[in-house]
């Protein structure tokens, strides 16, 4: 991404091979994306390009008002938060590919994979556009925010063999709000990681590219934005590493492996859960095609009968 001055913005705008992704902090200038052909045509044109503009760097109004540690904080926070929205509103094209450079060559892989992710949980990635110009953004369908939080309290009492424990009724009594806390924390903070530290630790980047894909799953399932590019399972992970990971997520700590529970218990149980709030949610609950979906769908667990299928086939 360069740095242009904004008098040449609707000239620009109208140019094949260059890109505007938007203004820049100050409103001074636009940063945009080009083809390399295009550099020597844009100079020739008397184009004023800053070649040395980093998104990252803090402004100096911060640097005055917080100090050089502080800016820098809120200078790569402001490139994630921006990055995450213009990725996903299409803000022009090479725009992504120029961010995920960026933010590897500043260490910021994670923060911005979980900005991505935050960001699809909490604001939709769906576009509507109005005209060439203007773009309008909604929040995230309400229906795929409800099952995604659905799933997640199934999890997590999917560990618990006591439904009436104080452990089960506190994860019982989380409302959507309190469930989708950590994500809204990590929009708001894109430096604060969802996996603590005592999570399990396998990887380069620790637990976080563990737990950003193992949401990102239970995200699709619930019918939420697909991105393959957080297909990144660690299979070093044990079925039990990634269900001790959801564990984790919604605040629980039971040994109770993953689809051993009773049907009819787990059922009752959740319908006194506060993200079954109408006659639909309960009329589509069904805990054991939900165990085997995702069973299917998340490493978590196999479905019955799966490995002696798997050894008659290699037989």
């Amino acid at each position: 991404m360069h740095q242009i001055e904004s008098s040449h913005y609707r000239w620009l705008g109208s140019q094949r091979g260059v890109n505007i992704a938007g203004k820049t902090e100050d409103g001074k200038s636009y940063e945009i994306v080009i083809r390399e052909s295009y550099v020597q045509w844009l100079l020739f044109h008397a184009c004023e390009l800053h070649f040395d503009y980093d998104p990252t760097a803090p402004t100096r109004e911060d640097i005055l008002l917080h100090g050089i540690l502080e800016a820098t904080k809120r200078g790569l926070s402001r490139f994630l938060r921006n990055a995450a929205y213009r990725i996903r509103s299409g803000w022009c094209q090479g725009y992504e590919e120029c961010c995920r450079d960026l933010a590897r060559s500043n260490g910021l892989r994670v923060q911005l994979e979980r900005a991505l992710l935050t960001y699809d949980i909490l604001v939709s990635s769906s576009l509507f556009r109005l005209s060439n110009f203007v773009n309008i953004l909604q929040e995230s369908d309400p229906r795929v925010r409800r099952r995604f939080t659905q799933y997640l309290k199934f999890l997590g009492l999917n560990s618990l063999r006591n439904y009436d424990s104080c452990e089960a009724l506190e994860l019982l009594a989380k409302d959507q709000a309190d469930l989708l806390q950590p994500f809204q924390k990590c929009h708001t903070d894109p430096f604060k990681a969802l996996s603590e530290p005592k999570a399990p630790s396998k990887t380069l980047h620790g637990s976080e590219i563990q737990m950003i894909s193992l949401v990102r799953a239970v995200l699709e399932l619930a019918g939420g934005m697909v991105d393959c590019r957080q297909h990144a399972l660690d299979q070093e992970y044990a079925i039990s590493d990634n269900f001790n990971l959801y564990k984790i997520l919604v605040g629980v700590s039971g040994t109770n492996g993953f689809g051993n529970f009773d049907p009819k218990e787990m059922y009752n149980a959740l319908l006194k859960s506060k993200v079954f709030i109408d006659d639909a949610d309960i009329g589509t609950l069904d805990t054991v095609g939900w165990s085997m979906q995702m069973m299917e769908y998340l490493p978590i667990g196999f479905p019955e009968g799966y490995l002696v299928r798997d050894h008659e086939r290699r037989a």
